[in-house]
C-alpha cells in the first residue's frame, strides 16, 4: 500500500517583526492578547491540518474558545475582526468555509520547497497568481475557481493535469534559447543563501527583491551578475532607512545602482575586518 501523502506541517517559520506588524498592533489593541492568541492558534490549526487551509465551522470556534479558555463569542468576535482586517481571506471564509491567507500559502510552498516530488493543491482555495506560484505547486481544477480571477487556477483550467508534461517540455525549450532565465526565482539564490537573507529580513521581502530582480532581467535583457549581494544591499539599505524614522518599505529598486554596490559588498566588508584587527 503506498504511504499516504503529508499535506500538513510539522513547523512554519514566523517572523521576528511580527509584533512590529501595523494589523497586529491594532489587533491587540483592540483585544489584547486574546486576540494575539487566536491569530496564533489558528495559523497553527492551518498549518497542522492541510498545511494552506483550515475549515471554518462551528467546532473550530468551539476549539479554540476551550484551549484558549475565552469565552465562545468573544473568539466569534475575534475571528470576525481577523477576516476583516484581511489577516485571513473573507471571500473563503464565507464561499467555501475555510480560513487561508496568501500569506499563509507563501510560507506553506516555501516549506514545501524541499521536497522531490509535486504538491497538489486545491484551485478553490489557493490564492496565489501564477507569478507567485512555485512551479512544483500543481493546482488542481475543480468545479469551484478560486475566486481571483488571474488567478493560477483560472489560467490553467483543464489544462495543468493533460498538459502537464508537454509544459515542462516546452518550458525548457524556451528557458535554451532565451539569454537570460527568468522563468522563477529559484535558479537566482541557493538554498543557503535564501535561508541566509530570510533571516536577515522576512520571506516577503526576500521575495519582493527576488521578483524586483528577475522584472529588471526581463525588461533589461541582461543578467544580474550577483543577485545575493544584491538583495542583501536592499536590506542594508533598508535598515538604515528605517534607522533613520523613514517610512518602512520606502525601498529604492534601482538595481543598476545597487548592483554596482553589491559587486564591492563583500570586498569592503572584509576590508573593515582587517581594519579591526
Amino acid at each position: 500500500m503506498a504511504r499516504p501523502i503529508k499535506e500538513d506541517l510539522d513547523y512554519f517559520p514566523f517572523d521576528v517583526d511580527f509584533f512590529s506588524d501595523k494589523k497586529i498592533k491594532r489587533l491587540r489593541a483592540s483585544y489584547g492578547n486574546d486576540g494575539i492568541c487566536v491569530y496564533i492558534y489558528i495559523l497553527c490549526m492551518i498549518y497542522g491540518d492541510k498545511g494552506y487551509y483550515t475549515e471554518y465551522d462551528e467546532d473550530l470556534i468551539l476549539d479554540i474558545s476551550d484551549e484558549l479558555n475565552i469565552s465562545e463569542n468573544l473568539t466569534r468576535q475575534i475571528a470576525d475582526y481577523l477576516l476583516s482586517r484581511s489577516l485571513f481571506d473573507d471571500t473563503l471564509a464565507q464561499s467555501v468555509k475555510v480560513l487561508s491567507s496568501t500569506s499563509v500559502q507563501r510560507r506553506y510552498q516555501e516549506a514545501k520547497r524541499g521536497l522531490k516530488r509535486d504538491v497538489f493543491v486545491k484551485a478553490k482555495i489557493w490564492l496565489l497568481k501564477k507569478a507567485e506560484t512555485l512551479s512544483f505547486i500543481k493546482v488542481r481544477p475543480d468545479d469551484g475557481l478560486s475566486r481571483n480571477n488571474e488567478s493560477f487556477s483560472e489560467i490553467n483550467d483543464n489544462k495543468s493535469e493533460k498538459n502537464d508534461t508537454k509544459e515542462r517540455r516546452e518550458k525548457k525549450s524556451k528557458e535554451n534559447k532565451s539569454k537570460v532565465n527568468v522563468s522563477d526565482g529559484e535558479a537566482l539564490l541557493t538554498d543557503e543563501q535564501r535561508q541566509e537573507l530570510v533571516g536577515l529580513s522576512s520571506v516577503g521581502s526576500v521575495d519582493t527583491y527576488t521578483g524586483k530582480i528577475i522584472e529588471w532581467q526581463k525588461r533589461s535583457g541582461k543578467q544580474c551578475r550577483s543577485p545575493y549581494n544584491t538583495i542583501r544591499a536592499w536590506i542594508e539599505q533598508d535598515r538604515r532607512k528605517q534607522k533613520n524614522d523613514k517610512k518602512p518599505g520606502d525601498s529604492s529598486y534601482d538595481l543598476d545602482e545597487f548592483e554596482r554596490f553589491a559587486l564591492n559588498f563583500r570586498l569592503s566588508e572584509r576590508a573593515e575586518s582587517e581594519d579591526k584587527k
